[in-house]
């Protein structure tokens, strides 16, 4: 099934913080909606629907905050049910016990423009 995700960035923490039959809106720590959200997105949508990473896959919106996302094998109302228990509550997720997240992405932009400035001088 496909499932429409509006990325809500910047939050403090990740969450469902919406779902109805239109789309789920999710927020996540991350500045950029895209990018290495990408694969968060699809790890986080694997720990709260409690569903194999593997069968989630961004299909749009790669860059942008509206995303449209492939759950292979996941009825709708299997959806629903796995999704009204998991509205609301944060959840922590792996990069963030190994002290990667936030912070580890703006040391990585950093090291980027350090880099391009290292080139043209």
């Amino acid at each position: 099934m496909q499932l429409q995700v509006n990325v809500i960035p910047k939050s403090p923490e990740y969450k469902v913080v919406k779902f109805d039959r239109g789309g789920l809106d999710v927020q996540v720590i991350q500045a950029n909606p895209g990018g290495i959200t990408n694969d968060r997105l699809v790890t986080f949508l694997s720990i709260v629907l409690e569903y194999p990473e593997g069968d989630i896959k961004v299909i749009s919106g790669q860059e942008g905050a509206d995303k449209k996302v492939y759950i292979r094998g996941l009825s709708e109302g299997d959806l629903v049910s796995r999704l009204g228990i998991a509205t609301q509550r944060s959840v922590s997720m792996p990069w963030e016990e190994e002290g990667v997240g936030k912070d580890k992405s703006k040391k990585r932009s950093v090291r980027s423009k350090k880099r391009k400035r290292t080139k043209s001088d």
